[in-house]
């Protein structure tokens, strides 16, 4: 299977077969930890994170995929 950089594949990976989806990149948990804390200190805009959960909310609403857990703004990111 192709990359999911382009819509087209991230579509099959979604909604295909995905077992045969080579990622580019394999990370540890390790790796995926320290990348998490590195992230806390990521800065965002308000628009970023309106346009994330009107997102969030309109799959929810139109397929049902996401849950209805809560995201707290400042939980997610330090705002800018």
């Amino acid at each position: 299977m192709k990359p999911i950089t382009v819509e087209e594949n991230l579509w099959k990976v979604i909604f295909e077969n995905s077992e045969n989806f080579l990622p580019s990149v394999n990370l540890s948990v390790s790796e995926i930890l320290e990348i998490r804390e590195q992230a806390k200190s990521v800065g965002f805009y308000d628009d970023v994170m309106d346009i994330l959960m009107a997102i969030r909310r309109e799959l929810r609403e139109k397929a049902g995929m996401i849950g209805h857990g809560h995201i707290s703004r400042t939980a997610a990111g330090k705002r800018l």
